[in-house]
């Protein structure tokens, strides 16, 4: 099994070669957070585009389990203006599935996935780290801002209806 990783940059298609009796596992599929323009990360696979993630500011990082086969030509790019970092391994080449989907979801597979599930996070964190920012931090903040807003808002809703309701009793006993 061989790690697989490419920055997909803006403008360019990038042909990929699955070697002979092999297929590309392809999990995972992140962009900086940082920049608020969405981008789509699309696969030719024997000359149709398949848009296979969608990822932006709030969504920046995109879990999967695609396999791709030797038989069909394969070429990533994506639309849009960021770069996508793409993830995954060469696997030994199983019997060929239509669209390329596994379904299997036999035992050995399972561990298979933990195994690939913990590369795969030290790779992210890697490409977080050189970013010098932790996946997920800004939008962990937008979150909690938006959360305090609400809260703040219902406060204040709370307080409004609170003197309402006491201006009515106060005139309703004089």
């Amino acid at each position: 099994m061989g790690f697989f990783g490419l920055q997909v940059q803006s403008g360019k298609a990038y042909d990929v070669k699955v070697p002979k009796g092999k297929q590309l596992a392809l999990n995972v599929a992140c962009i900086d957070a940082s920049e608020p323009q969405p981008v789509s990360l699309v696969a030719t696979v024997d000359g149709r585009d398949i848009i296979i993630a969608s990822l932006n500011k709030h969504n920046c990082m995109a879990m999967m389990r695609l396999h791709f086969d030797s038989t069909k030509p394969l070429a990533f790019s994506i639309r849009g203006h960021k770069t996508v970092h793409i993830s995954g391994n060469f696997q030994e080449e199983e019997d060929p599935l239509e669209f390329g989907f596994d379904m299997d979801d036999d035992e050995e597979d399972e561990e298979m996935d933990e195994e690939e599930e913990a590369e795969l996070r030290a790779a992210v964190l890697s490409v977080a780290n050189n970013n010098n920012k932790k996946p997920g931090k800004r939008q962990r903040e937008e979150v909690e801002e938006e959360t305090a807003a609400d809260a703040k808002a219902v406060e204040e809703e709370t307080q409004r209806k609170t003197k309402k309701k006491k201006k009515k009793k106060n005139a309703a006993a004089q």
